[in-house]
Order: structure tokens, then C-alpha cells, then sequence
């Protein structure tokens, strides 16, 4: 082969190598924190964001991609690898004196021709069967490789299609293309010829010498114009003519633009993008992840739904264009609200008392009086109360979480400790898995007191039948473990 076929080839095979190498580098999340493991068989699974979701994907075989479109060609094209540097031998004929001569030379050039092409389809037959063998047995090793990441995980398959061993074959497959030589020198010499062939009738139209006896004898052949030599060499004429137009057609298909010549660029081109894609590959480009973060600002819950799109490259030793395949559903990342309501109880330490006129001992004599005294007196009260609560940073993938909150309640007492009344909690809060949530933090609510200057202990005038009271809010601590709504 000549210099610009060798060349022609290095830089196509060059091409595609920067091509199939040229991929963005492997995406990994911010934190690995909230990692969640799936696998291609998922489907349904929910869970609470933030989150990293992970899937470990045969990355020889396949190409993946969270909630992307991703597309593969069947390889670069290679059609054009093949310029002619083939040399035909035949050239122009040599320049003779007779008709006959020029018809024998002409004769002896398709001989040549057709040999070298019988000569050159039996290499290039046999380097095509050698890369079809090839390519059966690395379309066995990506299916092999399924089994050995289950088997072994992303470190034997490196190890399995990076071995020297399958290295070389590859190699030794691409520099095969080396080896195949077009027919475009041969298809330029049977051109020649043929021209040539159908140019004799005007280029020897007349005798050149004077004929006796046979015309077609050894003797006067040689002095014969087209007229007479034609009728002795007819046959040999048509059957040269034939033989040119059948290894013309031959000769066509084994040409840099023809049938089989594009039909091994192909296969040349699929040896080479599973070489790219294999150099390309790590133990890393096995596990695939995808961020889902939480940046919700308002009330508002979000939900992302997670789809693994797949990209089966073994689509390419049959000559045709990879198709995505979806996994629809694979996961469902839930950024809650950050604002949550919840009910329970409460308990204030804000003193209660419940005042009323009671019998007492006199101070002198038998006769009981009436004095102001006390029925209830709580250092603790409980009441039941609803809160908001607004999550400032949670912990241990969401089982604890640390929150503002307010709630309101119902200090539900009776007229003799000032009435009902409203009571209300502000603090923070602990919360575990979002449904319990433990809150302590300042307690305002109504403190009931006698009024009219009287004191426990009085003696109630005669004209008063139920103790007065008076309320005000006193603040104090309180705590409530209440729970969001099943």
C-alpha cells in the first residue's frame, strides 16, 4: 500500500478515537450523605430529599444517564479509509507496429489484470473473514460482561476487557484494515485497456503491406487493417471484450466507494468505538448518581420523579443505530414543606388556683366561718394545643430535624380560676421522622389571683357569695409533645 492509503487511514482512525473519548466527565453529587442505592429493576420507591440516588450500570455495555436523552451511532463512517494506491502494472500499452501486435498486447494486459485481481479478492476475503471472526468473539465478551459485574463487581470487568490478551486482539483487528487494498489501479487499467480495444477499427483502419494466399496466416496477419483482421480474430476480439466488461464488474465492488468496501469500513469502525469505549472505562464509570436537593423557599411541597435512561451498545455490531430505553418511575424524591402543623398536648408551669369560700375553724369558740381558701393548686397544667412549626436543619437523613414553632391553645378552667382562656407556646422544637415532635420554649397564658384586696385566709363578708377573681398573663416555661396528622 502507498503512503497517502496509510496516512488516509491513521487520521480516520484518529478521528473517531477523539470522538468516542470525548465524553463530559462522570458526575458525582455534592454530598454523600443521603445516598440511596437503586438498581434497573426499581420501580415505585420513594423517598425524602434531599437525596443522591445511585445505581451501579454495566458501563460497557450500556450508556446511561439520569433524565437525559443520550444517543450512540453505529460508529464513524469509514468509507473513505480506502484512496487507490494500487498500482496495476498495466499502464498504456506498448506502442506497436501491427494491429495484431496492439490486439495481443491488449489481450495480455486483461490476463495480468484479472490475475491481480483474483490475487488481491483472496486477501482482502481473507482479512474480512478474520475481522468477522473478531467480531463475534467481542460481541460474546460485552455479553460476558453482565455476568462478571454481578459475579465480580466494576473491578473484574475493568480487569476482564483491559486484559493485554483482548488489548492486542483489538489491535491486531483495527491494523487489519492495513491489509485491505481496493481495486481502483485495477478498474483504472481495465479502463485503459477497454478503450483501447474499442479504438483499434480507427486507429489501424488499412493494410500496410501488400496480402497474398491466406489472409490469416502467421505471414500477412501482421500487414492486416481492421476490415481483414477482424474476420480471422473476431472471435478472440469479442471474447477480450468480454472478459474486460465481466472483471470491470468484478473489480467494481472491491473499488474505495463500493459495496464491500464500505460494508469491512463498518466493521473496521465498530472494532474502533468499542475500543474508544473501553479505554474510556473505570471502576468509577459503573456507578452512575443523580442529586436531588431541597431548595424550597415557600409552603410548598416538591416532588422529582427519576428516570434511568439506557443506551444498549451491542445495537451497534449489527450496523444500526442505538435506541434509549426508559426506566420510568425508578425513584421519587419528596422535598416536604418546611412548615408543618401538628396536636397534642401542652404543659405551662404557670401557676393555676381555684379559689373558693370554704369552712374554717374560728379563731375562738365552736361555730365554723367562712373564709377564702384554695380547692386547686397546679404548678403544672396541661391543655391541648396545635402548632406550627418551621424547619430550620435536619439530621441522620430526616429522622431528626430542628424547627421554629408557635402554638395556640385552651387553658379550659373553671369561673372560680378566672375562666377559660387562650394560652400560647413558642420555642423550638425536636422533631423525629416528622411526626413526633417534642417543643419547650416560653409559655404565656392567664395566672388567676384574688381581687378586692382580699387574701387566702379571709373571712368573707356576708354580702359576698363567690370568691372575686381577677386574671392576668404571666409568662412562664412550657413544653407540648404533640404529632403531625396521620
Amino acid at each position: 500500500m502507498g503512503r497517502s492509503f496509510c496516512i488516509a487511514i491513521a487520521l480516520i482512525l484518529c478521528a473517531v478515537s477523539t470522538y468516542a473519548q470525548s465524553n463530559p466527565a462522570l458526575f458525582r453529587c455534592k454530598t454523600q450523605k443521603h445516598i440511596i442505592d437503586l438498581s434497573i429493576n426499581n420501580s415505585g420507591q420513594t423517598v425524602e430529599g434531599p437525596a443522591c440516588a445511585q445505581i451501579v450500570v454495566n458501563a460497557v455495555r450500556y450508556g446511561a444517564d439520569f433524565g437525559k436523552t443520550v444517543s450512540y451511532t453505529a460508529g464513524a463512517n469509514l468509507p473513505s479509509i480506502f484512496p487507490s494506491s494500487f498500482s496495476a502494472g498495466g499502464g498504456q500499452p506498448a506502442k506497436v507496429e501491427s494491429l495484431n501486435d496492439h490486439f495481443m498486447a491488449d489481450f495480455t494486459n486483461v490476463q495480468s489484470l484479472q490475475g491481480q485481481l483474483i490475487a488481491l479478492e483472496s486477501i482482502d476475503r481473507k482479512t474480512g473473514s478474520d475481522t468477522d471472526k473478531y467480531l463475534a468473539n467481542l460481541r460474546a465478551l460485552i455479553g460476558q460482561t453482565d455476568e462478571t459485574l454481578k459475579s465480580g463487581g466494576p473491578k473484574a470487568v475493568v480487569a476482564l476487557v483491559k486484559g493485554p490478551e483482548i488489548q492486542k486482539q483489538m489491535d491486531d483487528a483495527i491494523r487489519s484494515a492495513f491489509n485491505w487494498t481496493t481495486t481502483d489501479g485495477i478498474v483504472g487499467g481495465l479502463q485503459r485497456v477497454q478503450a483501447d480495444l474499442n479504438g483499434l477499427p480507427a486507429r489501424f483502419p488499412a493494410n500496410t503491406g501488400a496480402i497474398t494466399g491466406d489472409p490469416c496466416s502467421d505471414t500477412n496477419i501482421g500487414q492486416l487493417g481492421w476490415a481483414d483482421w477482424s474476420k480471422c480474430r473476431d472471435a478472440q476480439y469479442k471474447a477480450a471484450q468480454s472478459i474486460v466488461s465481466a472483471v470491470l464488474t468484478e473489480a467494481g465492488a472491491w473499488t474505495s466507494d463500493g459495496d464491500k468496501a464500505t460494508q469491512f469500513a463498518k466493521k473496521i469502525g465498530i472494532v474502533q468505538y468499542w475500543k474508544n469505549a473501553i479505554s474510556a472505562v473505570t471502576e468509577d464509570s459503573f456507578t452512575l448518581q443523580s442529586e436531588v436537593s431541597c431548595g424550597v423557599l415557600f409552603n410548598k411541597n416538591e416532588q422529582t420523579i427519576l428516570k434511568l435512561l439506557l443506551v444498549d451498545r451491542t445495537s451497534v455490531f449489527d450496523g444500526q443505530t442505538t435506541q434509549s430505553q426508559t426506566k420510568d418511575g425508578l425513584l421519587t424524591v419528596t422535598c416536604s414543606s418546611p412548615f408543618a402543623v401538628t396536636a397534642g398536648a401542652a404543659f405551662s408551669t404557670i401557676e393555676n388556683q381555684q379559689f373558693a369560700i370554704v369552712k374554717s375553724l374560728p379563731p375562738s369558740g365552736t361555730t365554723s366561718i367562712n373564709t377564702f381558701g384554695v380547692t386547686s393548686d397546679s404548678k403544672i397544667n396541661p391543655y391541648p394545643i396545635a402548632m406550627a412549626h418551621a424547619r430550620l436543619r435536619d439530621w441522620d437523613d430526616n429522622r431528626y430535624a430542628l424547627h421554629f414553632s408557635f402554638g395556640a391553645g385552651a387553658n379550659v378552667n373553671g369561673d372560680s380560676s378566672g375562666g377559660s382562656s387562650a394560652e400560647f407556646l413558642t420555642g423550638l422544637s425536636i422533631s423525629f421522622w416528622r411526626t413526633i415532635f417534642v417543643t419547650g420554649g416560653l409559655d404565656v397564658g392567664k395566672q388567676s389571683k384574688l381581687s378586692g384586696g382580699f387574701k387566702i385566709g379571709d373571712t368573707v363578708p356576708t354580702d359576698i357569695t363567690s370568691p372575686p377573681v381577677s386574671t392576668s398573663y404571666k409568662a412562664g416555661f412550657g413544653f407540648a409533645i404533640t404529632f403531625t396528622k396521620p
